[in-house]
Protein backbone atom coordinates (compact mmCIF):
# COMPACT_ATOMS: atom_id res chain seq x y z
CA UNK A 1 0.00 0.00 0.00
CA UNK A 2 1.33 3.44 -0.93
CA UNK A 3 1.97 5.95 1.80
CA UNK A 4 0.34 9.37 1.40
CA UNK A 5 3.72 10.80 0.37
CA UNK A 6 3.90 8.32 -2.53
CA UNK A 7 0.43 9.24 -3.71
CA UNK A 8 1.19 12.96 -3.55
CA UNK A 9 4.39 12.34 -5.48
CA UNK A 10 2.49 10.58 -8.26
CA UNK A 11 -0.02 13.41 -8.45
CA UNK A 12 2.83 15.89 -8.74
CA UNK A 13 3.92 14.09 -11.92
CA UNK A 14 0.57 14.59 -13.62
CA UNK A 15 1.42 17.94 -15.23
CA UNK A 16 4.27 16.38 -17.21
CA UNK A 17 2.07 13.47 -18.26
CA UNK A 18 -0.80 15.56 -19.56
CA UNK A 19 0.74 18.65 -21.15
CA UNK A 20 -0.49 17.52 -24.57
CA UNK A 21 -3.86 19.22 -25.18
CA UNK A 22 -5.15 16.05 -26.85
CA UNK A 23 -4.55 14.15 -23.60
CA UNK A 24 -6.74 16.55 -21.67
CA UNK A 25 -9.52 16.35 -24.25
CA UNK A 26 -9.30 12.56 -24.13
CA UNK A 27 -9.85 12.64 -20.39
CA UNK A 28 -13.05 14.60 -20.97
CA UNK A 29 -14.57 11.44 -22.39
CA UNK A 30 -12.17 8.50 -21.82
CA UNK A 31 -14.81 5.84 -22.48
CA UNK A 32 -16.27 7.52 -25.57
CA UNK A 33 -19.71 7.74 -24.03
CA UNK A 34 -22.23 9.13 -26.50
CA UNK A 35 -23.96 12.14 -25.01
CA UNK A 36 -27.33 13.40 -26.08
CA UNK A 37 -27.19 16.84 -27.68
CA UNK A 38 -28.47 19.73 -25.59
CA UNK A 39 -31.79 21.07 -26.79
CA UNK A 40 -31.58 24.84 -27.18
CA UNK A 41 -34.84 26.75 -26.83
CA UNK A 42 -35.74 29.69 -29.03
CA UNK A 43 -35.85 32.04 -26.05
CA UNK A 44 -34.86 32.22 -22.40
CA UNK A 45 -35.74 34.43 -19.49
CA UNK A 46 -32.05 34.95 -18.76
CA UNK A 47 -28.79 34.30 -20.62
CA UNK A 48 -25.66 34.18 -18.47
CA UNK A 49 -22.37 34.49 -20.36
CA UNK A 50 -19.51 32.66 -18.65
CA UNK A 51 -19.86 29.56 -16.44
CA UNK A 52 -17.07 30.57 -14.06
CA UNK A 53 -17.38 30.85 -10.30
CA UNK A 54 -19.67 33.90 -10.49
CA UNK A 55 -21.63 32.96 -13.60
CA UNK A 56 -22.43 29.49 -12.29
CA UNK A 57 -23.78 30.92 -9.04
CA UNK A 58 -25.83 33.57 -10.86
CA UNK A 59 -27.33 30.95 -13.17
CA UNK A 60 -28.12 28.62 -10.27
CA UNK A 61 -29.80 31.39 -8.26
CA UNK A 62 -31.92 32.41 -11.24
CA UNK A 63 -32.89 28.79 -11.91
CA UNK A 64 -34.12 28.53 -8.31
CA UNK A 65 -36.82 31.06 -9.22
CA UNK A 66 -38.07 28.62 -11.90
CA UNK A 67 -36.93 31.00 -14.66
CA UNK A 68 -35.49 29.52 -17.84
CA UNK A 69 -31.73 30.12 -17.90
CA UNK A 70 -29.13 29.57 -20.62
CA UNK A 71 -25.56 29.38 -19.31
CA UNK A 72 -22.88 29.85 -21.97
CA UNK A 73 -19.23 28.83 -21.57
CA UNK A 74 -16.39 29.21 -24.08
CA UNK A 75 -14.46 26.28 -22.60
CA UNK A 76 -15.24 22.65 -21.88
CA UNK A 77 -16.88 20.90 -18.96
CA UNK A 78 -13.53 19.87 -17.51
CA UNK A 79 -12.12 16.37 -17.14
CA UNK A 80 -11.56 13.68 -14.56
CA UNK A 81 -8.28 15.38 -13.69
CA UNK A 82 -10.04 18.63 -12.79
CA UNK A 83 -11.68 16.68 -9.97
CA UNK A 84 -8.23 16.31 -8.35
CA UNK A 85 -7.19 19.63 -6.71
CA UNK A 86 -3.50 18.67 -6.52
CA UNK A 87 -3.43 18.09 -10.29
CA UNK A 88 -3.89 21.79 -11.01
CA UNK A 89 -0.47 21.97 -12.63
CA UNK A 90 -1.79 19.89 -15.53
CA UNK A 91 -4.19 22.68 -16.54
CA UNK A 92 -2.11 25.83 -16.17
CA UNK A 93 -1.23 27.18 -19.63
CA UNK A 94 -3.36 24.45 -21.22
CA UNK A 95 -6.57 24.49 -23.31
CA UNK A 96 -8.45 24.85 -20.01
CA UNK A 97 -6.61 28.12 -19.26
CA UNK A 98 -7.05 31.47 -21.03
CA UNK A 99 -3.32 32.02 -20.33
CA UNK A 100 -3.43 35.80 -20.25
CA UNK A 101 -0.20 37.80 -20.08
CA UNK A 102 0.26 40.81 -17.83
CA UNK A 103 1.40 44.12 -19.29
CA UNK A 104 5.02 45.09 -18.57
CA UNK A 105 5.17 47.92 -16.01
CA UNK A 106 8.87 47.96 -15.20
CA UNK A 107 8.23 47.01 -11.57
CA UNK A 108 7.02 43.41 -11.66
CA UNK A 109 7.69 40.14 -13.48
CA UNK A 110 11.25 41.34 -14.04
CA UNK A 111 12.58 37.79 -14.31
CA UNK A 112 10.01 36.70 -16.89
CA UNK A 113 10.18 36.70 -20.69
CA UNK A 114 9.38 40.20 -21.94
CA UNK A 115 8.73 41.04 -18.26
CA UNK A 116 5.26 39.55 -18.51
CA UNK A 117 3.70 37.12 -16.02
CA UNK A 118 1.29 34.39 -17.04
CA UNK A 119 -2.13 35.29 -15.65
CA UNK A 120 -4.20 32.13 -15.26
CA UNK A 121 -7.97 32.17 -15.80
CA UNK A 122 -10.08 29.06 -16.23
CA UNK A 123 -11.51 28.43 -19.69
CA UNK A 124 -13.80 25.71 -18.35
CA UNK A 125 -17.02 25.27 -16.41
CA UNK A 126 -16.20 26.53 -12.93
CA UNK A 127 -13.70 29.05 -14.28
CA UNK A 128 -10.71 29.77 -12.10
CA UNK A 129 -12.10 27.62 -9.29
CA UNK A 130 -11.57 24.56 -11.50
CA UNK A 131 -7.84 25.16 -12.02
CA UNK A 132 -6.75 26.81 -8.76
CA UNK A 133 -6.55 23.74 -6.52
CA UNK A 134 -9.84 24.66 -4.77
CA UNK A 135 -8.22 27.59 -2.97
CA UNK A 136 -10.85 29.79 -1.31
CA UNK A 137 -9.90 33.42 -1.84
CA UNK A 138 -12.24 36.38 -1.60
CA UNK A 139 -9.77 38.88 -2.99
CA UNK A 140 -8.22 41.99 -1.51
CA UNK A 141 -10.47 44.45 0.32
CA UNK A 142 -8.82 47.45 -1.30
CA UNK A 143 -9.60 46.13 -4.78
CA UNK A 144 -13.33 46.27 -4.03
CA UNK A 145 -13.03 49.70 -2.45
CA UNK A 146 -11.09 50.93 -5.49
CA UNK A 147 -13.82 49.71 -7.83
CA UNK A 148 -16.37 51.62 -5.76
CA UNK A 149 -14.29 54.81 -5.79
CA UNK A 150 -14.04 54.57 -9.58
CA UNK A 151 -17.79 54.85 -9.93
CA UNK A 152 -19.23 51.43 -9.08
CA UNK A 153 -21.55 51.90 -6.09
CA UNK A 154 -22.33 48.71 -4.23
CA UNK A 155 -18.96 47.11 -4.99
CA UNK A 156 -17.13 48.27 -1.85
CA UNK A 157 -15.77 45.66 0.53
CA UNK A 158 -18.48 46.20 3.14
CA UNK A 159 -21.11 45.88 0.41
CA UNK A 160 -19.90 42.53 -0.95
CA UNK A 161 -18.86 40.96 2.38
CA UNK A 162 -22.43 39.92 3.32
CA UNK A 163 -22.71 37.98 0.07
CA UNK A 164 -19.46 36.13 0.73
CA UNK A 165 -20.74 35.25 4.18
CA UNK A 166 -24.15 34.22 2.91
CA UNK A 167 -22.57 31.65 0.59
CA UNK A 168 -20.06 30.34 3.14
CA UNK A 169 -20.25 27.23 5.31
CA UNK A 170 -17.02 27.55 7.29
CA UNK A 171 -15.90 24.16 8.65
CA UNK A 172 -13.06 25.49 10.83
CA UNK A 173 -14.65 26.27 14.19
CA UNK A 174 -11.98 28.86 15.02
CA UNK A 175 -12.71 30.84 11.86
CA UNK A 176 -16.46 30.29 12.16
CA UNK A 177 -16.44 31.89 15.60
CA UNK A 178 -15.32 35.15 13.95
CA UNK A 179 -18.82 36.13 12.85
CA UNK A 180 -17.57 39.51 11.63
CA UNK A 181 -16.05 37.86 8.56
CA UNK A 182 -17.26 34.24 8.48
CA UNK A 183 -20.47 32.28 8.71
CA UNK A 184 -21.91 28.77 8.50
CA UNK A 185 -24.88 27.24 6.74
CA UNK A 186 -24.23 28.51 3.21
CA UNK A 187 -24.03 26.32 0.09
CA UNK A 188 -20.21 26.53 -0.16
CA UNK A 189 -18.27 24.41 2.38
CA UNK A 190 -14.89 25.93 3.24
CA UNK A 191 -12.33 23.91 5.17
CA UNK A 192 -8.62 23.52 5.71
CA UNK A 193 -6.60 21.08 3.63
CA UNK A 194 -6.86 17.60 5.15
CA UNK A 195 -3.26 16.71 4.35
CA UNK A 196 -0.26 18.76 5.41
CA UNK A 197 3.23 17.74 4.40
CA UNK A 198 5.89 17.80 7.17
CA UNK A 199 7.74 20.25 4.93
CA UNK A 200 5.25 22.94 6.04
CA UNK A 201 6.41 22.72 9.66
CA UNK A 202 10.04 22.66 8.55
CA UNK A 203 9.48 25.76 6.41
CA UNK A 204 7.83 27.65 9.28
CA UNK A 205 10.58 26.68 11.72
CA UNK A 206 13.26 27.85 9.30
CA UNK A 207 11.49 31.20 9.01
CA UNK A 208 11.25 31.52 12.79
CA UNK A 209 14.93 30.71 13.16
CA UNK A 210 15.77 33.59 10.82
CA UNK A 211 13.67 36.00 12.85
Amino acid sequence: MFAIQNIMGLLAMLPSLFRDPSSISTLDDPFRIELKPVVIKKSYDFIVVGAGSSGSVVAARLAETHASVLLLEAGTGGSYLTEIPFALGAFLDSPLDWSYLSKPDGQSCLGMNHRQCLWHAGKVVGGGSTINGMIYNRGDQEDYNTWERRGNPGWGWEDVLPYFMRSEDQQNSEYASNTRYHSVGGPLPVTDAQFKTPLVDAFLKSGESEG
